[in-house]
């Protein structure tokens, strides 16, 4: 091997050699051969994934996503670290599952499933633009995303959708909310329906005929052994990135009268099995006939005066 800083000729036909005479002079005395190392970045800890867990291996340079059992990926599971950037070159799947409610293809569009049942997507025919998520993945018996509409008419609003999103936004009781007030700004700002206990939520558009397009609305309903407490008011409406009715769904359960007007007991409603309560009373107080009534104990004290008379 030749060594740094040494003088070398090339001569045709034999290539680099000792010999001066009659050669061409190379002089590679002014060349830097030590090779500059980049700084390394290291990458944060990776983000979790539902229904999965996340495994950093390989000095911290590897990543691997698990989903549970019955659960399926949806994307990619393997990735690494890049140290130039100190990011992970995945992003996490989507642990997925079948047995979700059999969905049905919206007006003017297609639902297509996978094999397993647990991913469905969505194609609007031509002429029709979608509103809505394209894939919907199933996750512990609900479909999660937002159900797609096929809409010829609706227009997006740039206006809406470039406008910076809000440092609060989620879902307010107490304002006025209906489908004439309701607003796209949900569907642009990606803000999700509120969980609503033992309730299923679905995504359907429906037309504002004051803006003259469509707007996301949320629809509940109640899973199994669960009722609407009352069934005229099962939708949520979105109004500048807050979810809200003046009237909000509540599930209560099947059997559970004691949840509608206490039953009718004055005091105390338990229940006692399917379609069955009993009502009681606070003390110093009776069940009246009607086994729902209460009413002051009466305490009746019996004076006897006995006279002893002496003789």
């Amino acid at each position: 091997m030749t060594e740094l800083g040494r003088s070398l000729y090339y001569e045709p036909g034999f290539g680099y050699v000792n010999d001066p005479e009659d050669v061409f002079e190379y002089d590679y005395t002014d060349y830097k051969f030590e090779e500059e190392i980049e700084k390394e970045i290291p990458c944060s800890p990776p983000r979790e994934v539902a229904n999965g867990e996340t495994i950093v291996w390989g000095e911290g340079l590897l990543l691997e996503y698990r989903c549970k059992p019955d659960f399926f990926p949806v994307g990619i599971t393997h990735g690494a670290c890049d140290l130039s950037t100190g990011r992970w070159t995945i992003e996490p799947p989507v642990c997925a599952e079948s047995g979700c409610p059999e969905l049905t293809a919206p007006t003017h569009g297609v639902v297509n499933l996978d094999v397993s049942g647990g991913i469905a997507t969505f194609v609007c025919r031509q002429g029709y633009f979608m509103l809505g998520d394209e894939t919907l993945v199933c996750e512990q018996g609900q479909w999660k995303g937002i159900f797609p509409l096929c809409a010829v008419t609706a227009q997006p609003n740039k206006r809406t959708k470039t406008r910076k999103k809000k440092s609060r936004k989620g879902s307010s009781k107490g304002k006025e909310f209906s489908l004439e007030l309701s607003d796209e700004t949900c569907f642009y700002n990606a803000v999700p329906p509120p969980v609503i206990p033992n309730a299923v939520v679905n995504t359907e558009y429906q037309m504002n005929r004051w803006l003259q397009r469509y707007v996301m609305v949320a629809t509940y309903s109640c899973m199994g052994g669960f009722r609407l407490r009352d069934p005229a008011n099962t939708q949520l409406f979105c109004r500048s990135l807050v979810w809200g009715a003046d009237v909000w769904p509540d599930c209560i359960a099947e059997d559970d009268l004691c949840e509608i007007d206490n039953g009718g007991c004055d005091h105390f409603c338990t229940p006692q099995g399917k379609n069955r309560y009993a009502c009681s009373c606070n003390k110093g107080y009776n069940l009246a006939s009607d086994a729902k009534t209460c009413k002051v104990v009466v305490v009746v004290v019996v004076v006897v005066v006995v006279v002893v008379v002496l003789l």
